[in-house]
C-alpha cells in the first residue's frame, strides 16, 4: 500500500513498469524537486510502478497525512502539486501515443528530444543515461537503440562522446519524431 511520496532533491531517477521476465518500460526521468509516487498516493493507493536511481540521489519521504495537511493549509502548494500531476499524466498519454503510433526511429528521436530538452535543459545527454535506459524510454531493445543511435551519428544529427550524446540538429530529429 502506498503511504508516502518522495520529493527528489538531488540526482536522477527513472520511473518504470516491468514484467516478470525482467523487461522494463521507463516512462519518466525525475530530476530534483519532482515528486515520485504522486500518482499512487492520490490514486489507487498502491504502487503501480518502480523507481530506480540513475545517479546518486537524495530526497525526502513525505507521509500521506503530512501531504494532505499541506494541501489543506496551503492552497498554492496544492495547486502546484496538482499541476505537476497533470503534467505527469500528459507525459503518460504522450508515451502511450508514441508507442502505439510510431516506428523505432520516431520513438528513439522522441526520447532523445525529451532527454535533451526536458531532463538536461538542452545540454548534453550525460552518459549516466545508459543505452539501456534510452531503449527502455523508447520501448525497444537495447540492440535496436544502439543501431539507430549509430545511424543518427553517421548522419551527423548527433555526436557521441565520453561525456554523452549531443544533439546537433534538433529540427531534423523533431521531424523524425513527428513523422514516426
Amino acid at each position: 500500500k502506498a503511504s508516502y511520496v518522495v520529493l527528489l532533491t538531488d540526482g536522477l531517477v527513472k520511473v518504470l513498469v516491468g514484467d516478470l521476465s525482467g523487461r522494463n518500460f521507463s516512462f519518466k526521468i525525475c530530476k530534483p524537486f519532482e515528486f515520485i509516487g504522486l500518482n499512487s498516493i492520490l490514486g489507487s493507493l498502491k504502487w503501480d510502478y518502480s523507481a530506480l536511481t540513475i545517479v546518486k540521489s537524495k530526497g525526502y519521504i513525505i507521509d500521506f497525512e503530512q501531504l494532505e495537511a499541506c494541501f489543506t493549509n496551503n492552497e498554492a502548494f496544492k495547486s502546484k502539486v496538482t499541476k505537476e500531476l497533470g503534467r505527469s499524466n500528459e507525459l503518460l498519454y504522450h508515451k502511450i501515443n508514441m508507442l502505439a503510433n510510431r516506428q523505432a526511429l520516431g520513438r528513439l528521436t522522441n526520447t532523445l528530444l525529451y532527454l535533451w530538452s526536458d531532463v538536461f535543459d538542452k545540454h548534453i545527454i550525460e552518459n549516466s543515461i545508459t543505452r539501456r535506459t534510452i531503449a527502455e524510454l523508447s520501448g525497444m531493445s537495447t540492440e535496436n537503440c544502439v543501431r539507430i543511435l549509430s545511424e543518427l551519428k553517421k548522419d551527423n544529427l548527433i555526436t557521441i562522446t565520453k561525456k554523452g550524446i549531443n544533439i546537433i540538429d534538433s529540427n531534423v530529429l523533431e521531424t523524425y519524431s513527428n513523422v514516426g
